[in-house]
């Protein structure tokens, strides 16, 4: 028996995806250590400390999650937290969106957002199918 080539390819897409969304949050924390201290006077909703600390824990933990995504690849384990996995991410994302987010252009935003969630949830889903088949002759 071998492993089905196709699963190993969609699992490598979903290393790279966790891997860009990962550096996409540290990309984001590390402007907030760059721009907090010119917002030190204005009146936030959110310090951009705060901001920074969550970018930091997301990224790192995606970071992680492309480790874990590879190295369950290599041993041929399920990826069964994935999908909640990014489930997680994007409820903290929007709990932050809909409670501190005041401006109008940042809402303005949502309908934007709520379709880059509805694709990265469908992305996470679609490449960790977890097909029983997915072990061929």
């Amino acid at each position: 028996m071998k492993y089905n080539t196709a699963v190993v390819k969609r699992r490598r897409i979903l290393a790279l995806l966790f891997f860009a969304v990962g550096a996409a949050n540290l990309i984001r924390a590390a402007m907030g250590v760059t721009i907090a201290p010119t917002l030190a006077t204005w009146t936030l909703s959110l310090s951009p400390y705060a901001a920074t600390a969550f970018y930091l824990a997301w990224g790192l933990a995606f970071m992680a999650a492309t480790w874990v995504t590879l190295k369950a690849m290599q041993r041929r384990d399920s990826l069964r937290w994935a999908l909640p996995f990014t489930a997680g991410y994007q409820i903290t994302l929007w709990a932050l969106n809909l409670s501190l987010y005041r401006s109008s252009y940042a809402r303005s935003l949502w309908g934007r957002d709520l379709v880059l969630t509805a694709a990265l949830l469908a992305a996470v889903a679609i490449l960790n199918n977890n097909n029983p088949n997915h072990v061929t002759d």
